[in-house]
């Protein structure tokens, strides 16, 4: 365990192995927004939680990524799930959400 800061804010705790963010830690960017869970090499890789003040992501990253069958929780209570083994990112890719009272 240890902990680094960087000259342009980013803080992180955790685990280091040769120097780089390894295993389970969590990083704080200078906005505020906190990733919590698996590094590799340096970068957010596995499961994580990425929080922000507009939404909270749960679910794999992979080279710092959002990537895989994750779920997105808003802070008006709406949710969506992405259901493919990656991360959409075309308006095209398939989605399901949940709106904040449920409906979908």
């Amino acid at each position: 365990m240890g902990e680094w800061q960087s000259k342009d804010g980013r803080k992180y705790v955790g685990v280091f192995s040769n120097g780089k963010m390894e295993g389970k830690g969590k990083l704080r960017f200078p906005n505020g927004d906190t990733y919590e869970g698996y590094f590799k090499s340096g970068k957010m890789s596995g499961i994580g939680c990425y929080k922000s003040s507009k939404y909270e992501y749960y679910g794999p990253f992979a080279n710092d990524l959002k990537e895989g069958k994750g779920t997105v929780f808003f802070q008006n209570g709406a949710r969506c799930f992405f259901p493919r083994s990656r991360f959409p990112s075309t308006s095209t890719d398939p989605i399901r959400w949940i709106a904040h009272n449920g409906v979908v």
